[in-house]
């Protein structure tokens, strides 16, 4: 009866040829080459479409800025009694024509003497705006309340009565014109971004 020789366990691989193994292995399986050959370019294909909605966003956004610019130097240049801007501004076409003169008035003023401060008799007010006095009084009073004009009572020595001065407050006029822009803006981004156009913008 022959003796059976003991089967010895093989001798383990040291761990360098273990990964050289290993390599060898997916080198020679044709699949594993594969699907790792396929995942960059998968990668590759994401990173361009990423890189395409980041351009179509920015191209977007561009176009909108240019819309509002558009939209804000129309508002200066086309008028009805006033520009525009001073009606989206004032609110009413009365106060923005009030606005518009006192405006002038007060800044060429300024410019002339460096005292904004105006003070015209009420009948000159109400031939240059071409308001009556309820309008007037009215006009003033909304734009007291944007705070976009300030007024100021003092006694006149030379004329020995209380006169009404008023001046126009440039700081409040900017602020109020950025705020129009903002909403601009905001109207014409929502409208993009519900898939429309740019209304009226020659595109």
């Amino acid at each position: 009866m022959s003796q059976t020789t003991p089967h010895k366990p093989p001798c383990p691989i040291p761990e360098p040829a273990l990964r050289t193994t290993a390599l060898a292995a997916s080198a020679a399986t044709p699949g594993v080459n594969a699907r790792r050959s396929t995942a960059p370019a998968q990668g590759g294909a994401v990173l361009t479409d990423l890189a395409a909605v980041r351009r179509a966003k920015q191209k977007e956004r561009a176009r909108v800025a240019q819309a509002v610019d558009w939209y804000m130097d129309r508002a200066e240049q086309v008028c009805l009694a006033v520009p525009m801007i001073y009606i989206y501004i004032a609110h009413s076409i009365a106060a923005a024509v009030a606005l518009y003169q006192i405006e002038a008035r007060s800044e060429g003023q300024y410019l002339e003497r460096g005292d904004p401060w105006v003070h015209l008799d009420q009948s000159a007010w109400l031939y240059l705006t071409k308001l009556d006095e309820a309008q007037w009084v009215q006009a003033r009073g909304e734009l007291r309340a944007l705070d976009l004009i300030e007024e100021r009572r003092r006694y006149d020595l030379d004329r020995s009565e209380i006169i009404t001065q008023i001046q126009f407050l440039p700081d409040a006029f900017s602020r109020a014109k950025g705020q129009v822009r903002d909403d601009i803006r905001r109207q014409l981004k929502g409208g993009v971004d519900a898939g429309g156009s740019l209304p009226g913008y020659p595109c």
